[in-house]
């Protein structure tokens, strides 16, 4: 008998310690005012992520030139090694095809690839520092010369302390050609690999 009471006391202390949920958390104010404006507010989140992976594709071509991934002209670069001086830049240009090219050759090619009354393909590469990259300028974009004889006729062009522009006139088949690109930025460079210490970024039809 004493065993029961006790159990029953028990029972009755475990009840009474037992938490109870604040009656704003299960009433209508509490689904109204936290839980509906919460679940829309993470519902609108998702719709217009959706939308915004969706509609990519198209709102990027609205404003940039398409990409042409078979444009007979590829670009690559890589700093020079340095000990923290002015960066230097080699911008290599290759001719992918076993076809020589001239300016209209490749304007004419360009003005194929151009979809309707959208930003154009341009055969112009274009030289600029990053955005990221503040208060430095570019200072030269010079052609090897030795290392571009014979290989065609490529003209660099100022536009401002941040833009240069290089016209391809003519380039022939199969061939490389190599510029150095001089910057007010100084940075260690210790691997000619470490492309992502570069502060230029290359725009071209590949890579609009």
């Amino acid at each position: 008998m004493g065993r029961h009471r006790r159990h029953q006391r028990t029972s009755r202390d475990v009840e009474e310690v037992k938490p109870r949920r604040h009656p704003f958390f299960t009433g209508w104010e509490f689904k109204r005012e936290v839980l509906r404006p919460l679940v829309t507010n993470v519902l609108t989140a998702a719709v217009l992520f959706a939308a915004a992976v969706t509609l990519k594709p198209w709102i990027y071509g609205l404003f940039s030139a398409p990409r042409v991934p078979d444009w007979p002209i590829y670009c690559v670069f890589e700093p020079q090694v340095g000990d923290g001086g002015k960066m230097i830049v080699d911008l290599f240009v290759a001719n992918l095809r076993d076809v020589d090219y001239t300016q209209d050759d490749l304007e004419a090619l360009a003005a194929r690839r151009t979809l309707g009354e959208g930003p154009t393909v341009s055969s112009i590469i274009r030289v600029e520092l990053k955005d990221s990259v503040s208060n430095q300028a570019i200072e030269t974009v010079t052609p090897d010369e030795p290392f571009n004889t014979g290989k065609g006729r490529l003209e660099p062009r100022r536009v401002d302390d941040r833009h240069w522009t290089i016209d391809i006139q003519k380039i022939s088949k199969s061939i490389i050609v190599k510029f150095e690109i001089h910057t007010t930025v100084a940075r260690r460079i210790t691997a000619r690999g470490d492309v992502d210490a570069v502060p230029v970024r290359i725009v071209y039809a590949r890579k609009p």
